[in-house]
């Protein structure tokens, strides 16, 4: 059947009513006609694939990928890039209205460039072959080039599908890249036969969570060094990071903040790299892998200011909040912990900066904190291009 499109779902699909229920269809745009076979009917909505697209939008454009809609690593491929800030930022809009009552004219977005930009990407292997499932499945795709992947990790694919088709039990490879260093990671999982292949194309070799060579890599931002190791979360956007940090140090210099909480903090990325603007940092993870690469990132930098504990979030803010005026708070896709909300607003504390890559969690963290606090401004960042993902960043002050 042929159906119109009305608007972009927050994932970038297709969104047409048929027969009064709503349906799904990736690789669609708005106001574009559509021949539309149903794939997945369900009681209250049905998912669609386009076979022909009629009346197209005049910000489609031609994927570069040929694994498009074929693995799950892209959703927004088919949209001119200008078109995809501007759909992050209306989607944003529209979750912080409907979920926050947050209602603003305009949200500024920050972007990099739209390829080739991953320092990180975990294949999965079978059958002696490197590649990715589909999204919402598990029939596996082959795949020799990423075009998100950073073209230095493009380089090792091939010598790494030749390694692979030697080793039948290997079942996943974890590539990561130090940004300036260029160092390789490969974090292997299941059984390895012919170690010295591998060794060949990388810096840092971890077999099953087990150092072979070297437990880390080193990256910077900015001027400052950092020890990655396969678990430790570090963004996946070179470029965009830096921009993300800056304006977070703007932040800070424009509050004139002293002692600062550094909440979620991971290995210590954000402490450290505002650590020279403010007098004292206290970091707090809970993970305790991170807070030792914490620590050893602080030594690595000369960091005199700054302190990690390990520890949750929510036993330890109310008890450190003493003298603290900014608290920075980074917190995984599932949003701030209910405890974690409760404890901010009972704080003293004068100034929250709230980054997240999930805009319905940080939606339902911000009607709760503005209860408190009120937000003086939203930024985004494209940290993710070609997916639906954007991170995002709040300053609220105490009211």
């Amino acid at each position: 059947m042929n159906i119109r499109i009305k608007k972009l779902d927050d994932f970038g699909r297709g969104i047409a009513f048929i027969d009064d229920k709503i349906t799904f269809i990736a690789n669609a745009l708005e106001e574009e006609l559509v021949e539309v076979k149903i794939v997945l009917n369900k009681k209250k909505y049905m998912i669609g694939e386009a076979v022909r697209i009629f009346d197209q939008n005049e910000e489609r454009v031609s994927p570069r990928c040929p694994y498009y809609l074929k693995c799950g690593g892209c959703d927004l491929e088919h949209l001119s890039f200008s078109y995809e800030n501007r759909f992050k930022v209306f989607k944003v809009k529209n979750i912080l209205n409907k979920f926050a009552r947050i209602n603003l004219a305009s949200i500024p977005i920050v972007s990099g460039k739209d390829y080739f930009y991953r320092n990180k990407i975990t294949f999965v292997v079978k059958e002696g072959k490197l590649g990715l499932f589909e999204k919402e499945s598990n029939q596996f795709v082959r795949v020799d080039k990423c075009f998100l992947l950073d073209s230095f990790l493009n380089e090792k694919l091939e010598m790494l599908q030749y390694l692979v088709q030697r080793e039948p039990l290997i079942t996943k490879i974890m590539l990561r890249l130090g940004n300036v260093t260029n160092e390789v990671m490969l974090s292997i999982y299941g059984e390895v036969k012919n170690k010295e292949g591998f060794l060949d194309v990388c810096d840092s070799l971890i077999i099953n969570d087990q150092a072979v060579m070297k437990s880390y890599i080193t990256s910077y931002i900015f001027d400052k060094k950092f020890h990655i190791r396969s678990r430790s979360f570090f963004q996946i956007n070179n470029e965009v990071v830096e921009y993300l940090y800056a304006y977070i140090r703007d932040l800070i210099k424009e509050l004139s903040s002293l002692r600062v909480l550094d909440l979620y903090c991971g290995v210590g990325t954000i402490g450290i790299t505002i650590s020279d603007l403010v007098s004292e940092v206290i970091g707090v993870e809970v993970v305790e892998e991170a807070i030792v690469d914490a620590r050893e990132n602080k030594e690595l930098n000369h960091i005199q200011n700054i302190s990690f504990i390990c520890a949750r979030v929510e036993d330890v803010i109310l008890k450190i909040q003493k003298n603290i005026d900014t608290v920075i708070v980074d917190p995984p896709r599932s949003g701030l912990d209910r405890k974690v909300r409760e404890c901010l607003c009972q704080s003293s504390i004068s100034n929250i900066i709230y980054i997240s890559c999930d805009a319905s969690t940080f939606a339902r963290d911000l009607l709760e904190l503005k209860e408190r606090y009120s937000v003086q401004s939203i930024q985004l960042f494209n940290m993710f291009p070609r997916t639906s993902h954007v991170e995002c960043v709040c300053l609220l002050n105490r009211r």
